[in-house]
């Protein structure tokens, strides 16, 4: 409530002045997981996507200074003879992202292209 002088003039009541605080920002981490979805993956395929997904989780628990990371996760595969030339045979499937849900998702459905290597020795 306002307070009034003998003149009818506000008073203004002193306030200690407010601290500002600093947010501390976390580190960021951005980790981009290529995967090769070529034929001659067949048969490894699952174990890779299974460790890969291990690796995004040490991540998830570590610490830097005592702070949880940030942590973005980048999807891409390459090797399969579908994916365009003009792009390095490279598909980006996820942009950088803190949705590691979506990520797993995706990297999870990846599947190679039956037998076909675009990778071959000459």
């Amino acid at each position: 409530m306002a307070a009034w002088d003998e003149e009818g003039i506000p008073v203004v009541e002193k306030h200690p002045p407010i601290e500002m605080t600093t947010v501390e920002e976390r580190p960021l981490v951005q980790m981009a997981i290529l995967l090769d979805t070529s034929g001659s993956m067949s048969g490894l395929i699952d174990q890779a996507r299974t460790e890969l997904w291990a690796i995004v989780n040490e991540f998830i628990f570590a610490k830097r200074n005592g702070k949880e990371p940030e942590l973005q996760v980048a999807l891409y595969e390459y090797g399969k003879s579908s994916l365009p030339r003009k792009e390095g045979y490279i598909r980006m499937i996820v942009p950088f992202t803190t949705d590691l849900d979506k990520v797993s998702e995706e990297l999870f459905a990846l599947k190679t292209n039956s037998g076909k290597s675009m990778w071959r020795r000459k």
